[in-house]
């Protein structure tokens, strides 16, 4: 158990145990020409910028005008390095449009509008997302809508996820499609897995409800509940109904790590964990939504579905993997003990966040 929690620890580098910055992408696909809106958090540009200069200049001095990085052969030098586009196996360069803020979600954003025109009419078409995934940030994720043909298609650019590409029929042959709702069904239960596996915070609850014995369903129960409730928060946020800040959701899941795993030390017989799971799910809900805000506007329901079907897959996984190590663990005498040292990490872990979060 020990190695367990320093496998998943051990990656914590910051008081955000989340994805670290989210991204969007509208793409308009019309005759010969590609229009790409890509809208990016305007700290993770400028923290690209501080890596190419030889001086720390925008993120970390405060004294610093909030928009002198945005100069036009910068903002060109990162969509060169990192974006690129192509149709027919011919890349063309982006003529940048503009940049400006726009709101987005109640949040603000630095939009790149940018075209790219070919010198045929688009058949096919290829798109490599590679921006900041090595070495700046390799937690960012950017939710694409690619209108195309007359229809649309959602999906997700991450660090394991950075190509789209529609294949042009040729005689004698045709590509196979998928229907754009099956590519949603995918992209959003990978979406979920992968939230879980990487959500540190998320990971360590999860960990801190598994690792006192309990009996099978009541694994199952606890951990479904803990679905349930952050699907309820997940939809409410999405549709509006539900805006809290996130500078109050976050202390609150650290706290739900900390009050899970001190009960572990105290608590002797198993009766309503699952009805805590589905509370303290509740609050963990308000996290995804802060991540995963405006990700749901298209196929609203198949994707929030589809992204709580993976969060299950994910923590089901997870039960695979510490469960034999529980039951093993839990016949040794001393089993109580090792509970209470692996659990007081926990809520170390859980308690430091508290104070980052409430603090810094």
């Amino acid at each position: 158990m020990l190695l367990w929690l320093l496998v998943v620890i051990w990656p914590v580098n910051s008081a955000s145990a989340h994805m670290s910055t989210t991204g969007y992408s509208d793409v308009s696909i019309d005759n010969s020409t590609i229009r790409y809106q890509l809208y990016l958090e305007p700290e993770e540009y400028d923290q690209w910028l501080d890596s190419k200069s030889n001086k720390t200049t925008y993120v970390f001095d405060p004294s610093a005008p909030p928009k002198s990085a945005w100069e036009t052969e910068d903002v060109q030098r990162l969509i060169t390095e990192g974006l690129f586009v192509n149709s027919a196996n011919v890349s063309e360069p982006a003529t940048l449009l503009g940049v400006s803020m726009k709101q987005r979600e109640n949040r603000s954003y630095m939009m790149i509008d940018l075209e790219y025109d070919f010198p045929a009419t688009i058949h096919d078409y290829a798109i490599n997302y590679d921006l900041f995934f090595d070495g700046l940030d390799p937690q960012h994720q950017n939710f694409a809508k690619i209108r195309y043909k007359g229809s649309s298609v959602d999906m997700v650019f991450n660090q394991d996820h950075r190509l789209v590409a529609e294949a042009a029929e040729t005689s004698g042959s045709r590509s196979v499609k998928l229907p754009s709702w099956l590519v949603t069904i995918f992209e959003y239960i990978g979406i979920g897995i992968h939230h879980i596996w990487t959500g540190i915070d998320h990971l360590l609850f999860v960990t801190a409800l598994i690792i006192l014995p309990q009996r099978k369903r009541d694994y199952l129960k606890t951990l479904t509940a803990f679905t349930i409730g952050h699907s309820i928060t997940l939809i409410l946020a999405s549709l509006k109904i539900v805006n809290i800040p996130v500078s109050v959701v976050e202390p609150l899941i650290a706290l739900s790590i900390v009050y899970v795993a001190v009960e572990n030390i105290w608590l002797r017989q198993i009766k309503w964990r699952w009805a805590l799971s589905l509370g303290f799910g509740l609050i963990h809900g308000l996290g995804f939504a802060e991540v995963l805000r405006d990700a749901f506007l298209n196929h609203f329901m198949l994707s929030l579905f589809s992204f709580n079907v993976g969060v299950e897959i994910g923590q089901i996984g997870v039960l695979l993997v510490l469960l034999p190590i529980v039951v093993f663990a839990s016949k040794w005498r001393n089993y109580r003990y090792a509970l209470g040292i692996a659990s007081g990490l926990i809520a170390l872990m859980g308690a430091i966040w508290v104070v980052e979060r409430t603090l810094l």
